[in-house]
């Protein structure tokens, strides 16, 4: 199959384009909130905050060492709600309030809400044009919950002109006359891969506690097995195809440690160009690129 979708792909303008995404901050802006306590006058008080604003304190944010948190918060102190990184993390997983309905529940009023983050646009493009794709966020929930997410972007975001050129797309690819756009999509994201790093998912596929070391670590492994499954599955083997992997993401460190990942080891064993694309500014529409 994956043949099929590179061979159309290739014929139509010789160039492969593949996509590694983060979630959060990137795709969209999600309601999703981390549940903090902050000490005011000496009393823990419960402060749910975004996850734009937990990336620029997360470093400051202890389950068991509490440390000042500068600029305006010099008094203050944070911790995890009453100590447990588990509760207060629970509404990225699928063991929170709404279960593995959690990850839709938020994209839905995402949406709602206009919340497109800067890597919004690549998205929509790569699902128009049926583009394989990695979904991977920091989140700990299961890949069909994931997954319920995009199919909603799909099959209730997109234009009837977009859903149209997409179909048009996922039948050449397929190289089929069916057109029921439902069992197509589902075959195309069957391709597909969803990822949340803290997900027993990723636990037991890797054999890594996601929980237990470092996202950009944890994406590492994920990144390195999506660029094997492509090389595998869909990379073609004939009239040397151009072939371009993108890694977009909003976390600096993140940025810098993929892209090392991918000049110094990737790039020596795969004939693919690397590019990453770093939306940390919120202010610039589909990030700034660079090349590996």
């Amino acid at each position: 199959m994956g043949e099929k979708y590179d061979k159309i792909l290739q014929k139509k303008n010789n160039e492969l384009i593949y996509y590694i995404l983060d979630w959060d901050d990137n795709v969209l802006y999600m309601p999703t909130k981390v549940l903090l306590d902050k000490k005011v006058n000496n009393e823990w008080i419960p402060r749910d905050v975004s996850t734009f604003k937990f990336r620029n304190i997360k470093d400051h944010v202890d389950a068991w060492q509490y440390k000042e948190y500068g600029d305006d918060d010099t008094l203050y102190k944070w911790r995890f709600r009453d100590d447990d990184i588990d509760m207060a993390l629970s509404y990225f997983r699928d063991y929170g309030k709404r279960g593995s309905l959690q990850f839709l529940y938020d994209v839905k009023n995402a949406i709602k809400k206009k919340g497109f983050a800067p890597s919004w646009s690549i998205f929509i493009e790569t699902l128009i044009n049926g583009r394989i794709f990695l979904i991977c966020t920091a989140r700990g929930h299961e890949p069909d919950s994931i997954r319920s997410g995009v199919e909603y972007i799909i099959f209730n975001f997109l234009s009837e002109m977009q859903k149209e050129k997409m179909l048009e797309n996922l039948m050449e690819w397929e190289d089929t006359d069916c057109n029921c756009f439902k069992t197509l999509v589902k075959n195309y994201l069957d391709h597909c891969l969803f990822i949340g790093v803290q997900s027993e998912y990723f636990k037991e596929k890797y054999s890594v506690d996601g929980r237990n070391i470092k996202v950009e670590e944890s994406k590492k492994i994920a990144i390195i097995s999506f660029i094997e499954y492509l090389t595998k599955e869909y990379l073609p083997m004939y009239n040397n195809p151009k072939a371009k992997v993108g890694f977009s993401d909003d976390t600096i460190s993140t940025l810098l440690n993929i892209e090392k990942l991918m000049r110094n080891e990737l790039s020596l064993i795969y004939p693919l160009d690397f590019y990453v694309i770093d939306t940390s500014d919120p202010m610039v529409d589909g990030g700034i690129k660079r090349k590996v």
